[in-house]
Parts: C-alpha cells; sequence; structure tokens
C-alpha cells in the first residue's frame, strides 16, 4: 500500500488543557481582530488541517465565522464554513426536538433543567454576534420515572431530529440526577431564570451555576472533548454585570459541590488566554479558597488516562437504560 492510499490519522486530543496549536484558534477567537488574523495565518502554517481533531476544527469554523469579512477564500476556509453549516443544521434539528420536549413536559407536568448547550442557548449570549449553535440536549428532571423519561426521549426522536440522534450527531440526556449537591435538589423557582412564558416546561440556571457547570464539566480528559465551552464562560461573564457578585457565587458553589479543585484549575486555563481580563479576578478570588482533598481527588481523577474509559462507559449504561426494552439491571428470572 502506497503513503497515498493509507487512510488519513485524525490526530488524538485527550484535553482538558489545549494544546499550543488550540491556543493560536483560541487566540483567533477572542483576540482583536489583526492580532486574531495573525494568530489563524500561525494556525494554518503550522497545522495538518486533514488530521485536525474535531475540538480544533470546531474552533477553526467559530474563528473563520468571526474573521470571514478578513479572510480569503481557501480550501481551508471553505471547509470550516462547511463545518460550521452542518453545525446550524444540527442545531435546527436540536430546536424542534427540544420543543417537542417542552410540549410533552408540559403535558406530563415536568419541569425539565436544561444544562450545557440549551441554557447558553437560552441566556442569549453570543459568539461574533451570532447565538451558540446547540450540539447536545442536557436536561436534568429531578424525580422523573422511568416512564416519563422514555416519553421525553422519545417525543425527541419522533421529529426530524430523529437521524441526527441514530447517527450520534446529535446527542440527547434526560437524567433524574440532582443537579445540585447537598440538600438542595432543585434550585428554588425565583433562583431559575424563566424562558418568557411562565408555563414552560423547561427552566435554566443562573449564570454562576451555569459557569460551574461549564468549568467542573469540561474539565476532564476525554477523547472526543470540545473546547467551545471556554468561549461560552467568557460570553457568560461578560453578560453577568457584577463581577464580585459573580466571584462570590462561584466561591459558594465550588465549596458547595466540593469542585473547587476543578474549578481552580479550569479558570486559570482560561485566565492565561490573552484578551481574557475579565476571567483573571474571578480565577484571582476561586483560587484563593482552600480545595479539600476529596476535590483534589476528583479532579485527579478526572483528568487521568482512566476517565475517557470511564465516561463511554457510562454512557454506554445511560443509552442502555433509556431503551424502551432495555433488561439492563433487570432481575434474572
Amino acid at each position: 500500500m502506497t503513503p497515498a492510499q493509507h487512510p488519513v490519522k485524525i490526530n488524538q486530543w485527550y484535553g482538558p488543557q489545549p494544546t499550543d496549536l488550540q491556543r493560536l484558534l483560541l487566540a483567533a477567537c477572542i483576540e482583536p481582530q489583526a492580532t486574531a488574523l495573525s494568530a489563524w495565518h500561525q494556525w494554518i502554517q503550522q497545522c495538518r488541517f486533514d488530521h485536525e481533531d474535531s475540538a480544533s476544527m470546531e474552533l477553526a469554523s467559530l474563528a473563520v465565522s468571526r474573521l470571514a469579512a478578513n479572510l480569503t477564500d481557501g480550501s481551508e476556509v471553505q471547509r470550516s464554513k462547511g463545518w460550521r453549516r452542518r453545525e446550524w443544521l444540527v442545531s435546527e434539528l436540536a430546536h424542534d426536538a427540544l420543543r417537542r420536549i417542552e410540549h410533552e413536559c408540559r403535558n406530563r407536568s415536568l419541569t425539565a433543567i436544561a444544562i450545557g448547550d440549551v441554557a447558553t442557548t437560552r441566556t442569549a449570549v453570543k459568539f461574533a454576534s451570532q447565538p451558540f449553535a446547540i450540539r447536545s440536549l442536557e436536561l436534568i428532571v429531578p424525580g422523573i420515572s422511568k416512564k416519563d423519561r422514555i416519553a421525553l426521549d422519545q417525543a425527541a426522536r419522533s421529529g426530524p431530529a430523529g437521524d441526527a440522534f441514530q447517527s450520534g450527531s446529535l446527542k440527547l440526556s434526560i437524567s433524574p440526577r440532582k443537579l445540585w449537591k447537598g440538600e438542595i435538589s432543585f434550585s428554588p423557582q425565583h433562583k431559575l431564570d424563566l424562558p418568557t412564558c411562565p408555563t414552560a416546561g423547561i427552566v435554566i440556571p443562573p449564570i454562576p451555576e451555569q459557569i460551574a457547570l461549564l468549568a467542573t464539566s469540561n474539565w476532564q480528559r476525554r477523547k472526543y472533548g470540545s473546547l467551545r465551552w471556554i468561549l461560552e464562560i467568557l460570553s457568560l461573564v461578560e453578560a453577568f454585570a457584577d463581577t464580585s457578585n459573580l466571584a462570590k457565587s462561584l466561591t459558594d458553589i465550588a465549596h458547595r459541590d466540593g469542585t473547587t479543585a476543578s474549578l481552580q484549575a479550569a479558570l486559570k486555563c482560561i485566565a492565561t488566554l490573552p484578551a481574557t481580563n475579565a476571567i483573571e479576578p474571578l480565577a484571582a478570588s476561586v483560587n484563593a479558597i482552600r480545595k479539600s482533598p476529596m476535590s483534589a481527588l476528583r479532579c485527579w481523577r478526572k483528568t487521568t488516562r482512566l476517565e475517557p474509559g470511564w465516561s463511554q462507559f457510562k454512557y454506554f449504561v445511560k443509552r442502555q437504560l433509556l431503551q424502551p426494552d432495555s433488561h439492563l439491571g433487570s432481575k434474572k428470572a
């Protein structure tokens, strides 16, 4: 077999730290235009475009959408635009599935808490004057029964998004787990940012909760990961006017959830990037608190080489439990 016949081997990125090349892409996404353009061209010169991992390609598509007016239409730019168009197609399917889930929640008098992409989108923060696309639907429904969970799952898959869920282009997670630890299983209603419709079946956490969830859930070693969470956190911080209050809220959340070590590491990583001055006081405030041995152990476990396999196993079990005909965990006859 000649070298030309060998299949393309995609670079593997395990995170959580961005590589030097990914830092160039992040600079292209957040720095002033002139510096961002320079970072983009450096990335093009140093990368192997056909071999880059999905996290890098996602950042490249975001950088191109921001810098499009100042870029020539080379093949890399066109392919990055194609990635972006595909992302928006999947996002439109996700919006349709979300509407179906919300309708089913109302019919069943359920209240779902949206986290991740849905929460970011409904907070109306933007990147390059556009909302963030939805890549996955993550919903927490405290105390939901298996029957209701299957009904919500089927409602999402019954529409045009069904094929996207089947192929894995769009991910769906409906979990009964507690969103917050300790004695608080569901945040008081007045502390949730409700949608415009007061009878809506889907609510979102306040911005400090979203930032903490994004930081701690993404600060882990994963084979198939993403770095868009950094841009989301920067947008959420910008949307929250009171920085000192935000820092206090993040400190309280870290203490409550026992995630101080992961939150410290994630914010410290963002603060090392250029043009992220707004993050520095938050990182300094969170870094000033003492991390418990348990939070340090949890952070270590999530960033070890064992983490990707453990995450895939948990995802497999969750998928099996959602199947209507699943026998996983059933008693033997």
